[in-house]
């Protein structure tokens, strides 16, 4: 009967790998369900008042409850196939789910319905009429429930379909359920004595379990549960049949409802491949992946290994190894490789919870010099020292002053770095020919291993080209220093993203010359007093500490800051875009989540919530790199207050821009 009646109402019927067409089917069985259970609740209503039959009251209202549950799967059938819109940009799926545990509730209370006015009947017994018509319907109900639980439970089968499959348990139920009430009547007819009431209360707890059980497993794909073992297992080979890739990891799978699933993974491809061949290879994994499984599957390209190893001359070239660390145990045979590069006076990359470091031994000045060459940097712009304790300061500076020892206790492994008086075996490359050096300790386990395995103070500026946003990931090191370095330690992102903040406590008080995670305020609750450094180097003067004497942090394409403290930044910001949209400049507008509808520009990239800074400073390196990917010749970015964390922010913004920041007049 299904099948006609698609044939006759659903276009393209037999298409039933199409989501859209399954939602249909699902409708139409509810629609059948709907006529079906209107039909035998008023039969059984009717007999069972005439019967005074309690049993079949009740269960002439389960039917009753039964064309809710199928309006409630029309419903919900239609809603899921609803499109994606500016608030549901994953569609509306779940709308299916919630449909289902709507379902169960029915059920449920169906059950709970059933089993008062059972026990009512217990406790106040009375005579049921036995009638041929009241058995010939109980016997045409259990039939036409047992075809609704048939070509449910196909259909539940054929579509996965979690409504479907609520319905079908709904019907054999009500199977059991009939088919008790006819038992009941037929053995109270032969002996005389009342079971009707028994009858009801054994029938409602079989109800009661069904429904709980249903609303248990709709919960269960609602709050997202683990997808099966055969999905993961298609997934996984249709990965590993890629031509380049030689490994995968942290694949995730995340189901938005009936036709929607989408899955994520890391493949590892080769670093000498180029970019258009490694992406034809990993598109046509992703439409396999689609057209056997109906999963969209994204992967993100992890290069790490050489698919033919480069011949080189050792004497005058450098290979650049990329090691992927994902636990410091498991992985410390990766890091002692890169620490012994550390100790024959190579370069090693090591990721830090601010950005990526390029490492060498800090008290080696030929190590230090291939920093500075690596990073095309002035040499006059000193650089940091990272040790992995306390101790290991002691014999790099004069003394500790007591209250940057308080700083170092409460605040290390962490994003600050102390300025102190430096010792002799500081060589003076580092420190840019002054008489302070820079000192933090890293709050990254694999910065802190590779210090520890190497043995000596690691000098660990940004690992980028001078000049150029700092990097937050390991592939926008390979971009800019492949070929420049011995190795690169791929740790994953950054968790801060911005660099540490700079403390000089050779000043009276501390003064900040770089801000960065912690601020002024946080720092006073720990020492008494702590300033902000006013002025700005001249030429001629040596900078205590990176980032205070040229231009940093900045992408190719102009950059123009907006402050938060203009009236209007947003209408500010659109007037500009259309000027330079006029002449003939392709615009890249930085700006927050919550406000990219209100832009309309070439490129429009949000760096998380207004209300989130930790996000935005996390963002902020990216972001700036990816609008240079994509050819953008201006970018305009939206500011934050100039407290807490934004402080830190719009230093970064000041410096990326070479000061074109737009104040209110």
């Amino acid at each position: 009967m299904i099948q006609l009646l698609a044939k006759r109402f659903i276009k393209d019927y037999q298409k039933t790998s199409d989501p859209g067409v399954q939602a249909k089917y699902i409708a139409l069985s509810g629609t059948m369900g709907l006529v079906l259970n209107l039909f035998l609740f008023l039969s059984k209503l009717v007999i069972g008042v005439m019967a005074n039959s309690i049993a079949m009251i009740s269960d002439s209202f389960n039917n009753l409850s039964d064309s809710l549950t199928s309006i409630i799967a029309i419903a919900g059938s239609m809603l899921s196939t609803m499109p994606a819109d500016e608030e549901h940009p994953l569609g509306h799926g779940r709308f299916e789910y919630v449909a289902s545990l709507l379902v169960s509730i029915v059920i449920m209370y169906v059950g709970i319905e059933l089993l008062r006015n059972s026990v009512e009947k217990i406790l106040h017994p009375e005579q049921v009429d036995f009638s041929l018509l009241a058995i010939l319907i109980l016997l045409l109900s259990i039939a036409i429930k047992l075809y609704m639980y048939r070509y449910n439970h196909q259909l539940a089968k054929q579509f996965s379909s979690g409504l479907n499959d609520g319905v079908a348990k709904d019907s054999l139920n009500d199977v059991i359920a009939t088919g008790g009430i006819l038992a009941a009547m037929i053995f109270t007819y032969i002996t005389g004595l009342p079971s009707d009431g028994v009858a009801g209360v054994i029938i409602s707890f079989l109800v009661l379990r069904t429904g709980f059980e249903f609303a248990r497993d709709t919960v269960s794909l609602l709050l997202g549960e683990k997808p099966s073992d055969e999905l993961i297992q298609e997934i996984e080979d249709e990965i590993c049949k890629g031509k380049y890739v030689r490994g995968f990891h942290d694949l995730q799978i995340h189901d938005y409802g009936r036709g929607n699933v989408l899955a994520s993974v890391h493949a590892e491809i080769p670093i000498d491949v180029t970019v258009m061949e490694i992406h034809n290879s990993i598109d046509t994994i992703e439409r396999q992946v689609k057209q056997k499984t109906g999963v969209e599957l994204v992967i993100h390209m992890d290069p790490s290994y050489y698919l033919n190893e480069p011949q080189y001359d050792e004497e005058k070239d450098m290979k650049t190894t990329v090691l992927d660390i994902l636990d410091v145990s498991e992985d410390e045979e990766k890091i002692k490789l890169a620490a012994d590069v550390i100790k024959r006076g190579g370069l090693v990359v090591m990721p830090t919870e601010t950005v990526y470091g390029l490492a060498a031994n800090g008290l080696d000045a030929e190590a230090i010099e291939k920093i500075f060459e690596a990073k095309n940097r002035p040499v006059d712009n000193p650089l940091i020292l990272h040790v992995a304790s306390i101790e290991e300061v002691r014999p790099l500076v004069k003394e500790i002053p007591p209250h940057a020892l308080i700083l170092m206790e409460k605040l290390w492994p962490g994003p600050l770095t102390i300025i102190l008086e430096k010792s002799k075996v500081v060589p003076e490359i580092l420190s840019a020919g002054g008489k302070t050096v820079a000192i933090r300790m890293p709050d990254n386990p694999i910065a802190l291993r590779l210090i520890e395995l190497s043995g000596v103070p690691l000098a660990a500026p940004s690992a980028n080209i001078s000049g150029k946003p700092s990097p937050t990931n390991a592939i926008d090191v390979y971009v800019d220093l492949n070929g420049k370095v011995d190795v690169i330690l791929d740790g994953g992102g950054s968790r801060i993203g911005i660099e540490s903040t700079v403390l000089d406590m050779t000043t009276d008080p501390p003064k900040i010359l770089r801000p960065g995670y912690f601020g002024k305020n946080f720092m006073e609750e720990l020492i008494p007093r702590v300033e902000y450094d006013e002025g700005i180097l001249d030429e001629g003067v040596t900078p205590k500490s990176p980032g205070m004497k040229y231009r940093h942090y900045a992408p190719k394409a102009e950059l123009i800051v907006y402050s938060a403290e203009l009236e209007d930044p947003i209408q500010k910001i659109n007037k500009d875009a259309a000027a330079f949209q006029e002449a003939g400049l392709k615009v890249g507008i930085m700006t927050f989540a919550e406000h990219m509808v209100l832009y309309d520009v070439d490129v429009i990239l949000n760096v998380g919530s207004s209300f989130d800074t930790e996000q935005m400073a996390k963002e902020l390196y990216t972001k700036l790199r990816d609008f240079d990917r994509m050819g953008v010749d201006v970018i305009l970015a939206e500011g934050v207050a100039e407290r807490g964390l934004g402080f830190a922010i719009m230093d970064r913004l000041r410096k990326s821009s070479g000061g074109k920041v737009v104040e209110p007049q």
